[in-house]
């Protein structure tokens, strides 16, 4: 990380643990425990989509791709003025971070606000974070999407981790949508077969898993 330009040794007056925790493809990811500084830390409250909120702007859609950041939030510069803030101990001495760590409160906040001004004119881009979905009506829409997403994610220096990047695929399952949210190339409604059937329909409302009880946790 040192040799990369994300860390660097440190003299600061700050210090945080260091926790090492496993990645889901098996890796491990280095994280300091800002549990403190997070206390002392004032919310940002720039908002995260939730991944059903994309649900709406899909209809129609029909080649699908996904884009992800290799090591997304270390793309981010600190700026100058907190980089002693995060400095971690390490059994080879003190280091602070150049690049955005995980696990700070804000961070999250301010990398969904980088992305957001990066690619917030390109209608049929939808970022979650470090994942991009890309959503097009047809395939030649969607080779031109994918040019102009590559050629301002070049421009803005941030670069693609092309193992889990998934191309021109018929549904959206490749973004981590929830299960009922998995949309693709809608079959034709059936008509109802009787009418208790057509009963239960008319004028049902259904809310959204988010929605229900008003749980926004």
């Amino acid at each position: 990380m040192e040799h990369l330009g994300i860390i660097r040794r440190s003299d600061s007056p700050w210090t945080s643990p260091l926790h090492i925790v496993p990645k889901p493809d098996g890796g491990w990811r280095p994280c300091g425990d800002y549990r403190r500084l997070n206390d002392a830390t004032t919310p940002d409250r720039y908002p995260v989509p939730h991944m059903m909120d994309f649900s709406a702007h899909l209809a129609g859609k029909l080649v699908f791709s996904k884009v992800d950041l290799v090591r997304g939030y270390h793309q981010v510069p600190v700026h100058p003025s907190d980089i002693p803030k995060t400095a971690v101990i390490m059994p080879f001495g003190l280091f602070e971070f150049l690049r955005m760590p995980f696990e700070l409160k804000n961070a999250a906040q301010s990398f969904q606000r980088q992305m957001d001004s990066v690619l917030r004119d390109m209608s049929f881009v939808f970022v979650y974070l470090d994942d991009i979905l890309v959503a097009s009506s047809s395939e030649g829409d969607h080779l031109t999407h994918l040019r102009d997403l590559f050629t301002r994610l070049s421009q803005h220096g941030l670069i693609l981790n092309l193992a889990k990047c998934l191309f021109g695929v018929p549904t959206a399952q490749s973004m981590p949508l929830p299960p009922d949210l998995v949309v693709g190339a809608a079959a034709p409604a059936t008509p109802p077969s009787s009418a208790p059937v057509l009963r239960t329909r008319r004028g049902r409302v259904v809310v959204p898993p988010r929605h229900r009880g008003f749980d926004y946790g």
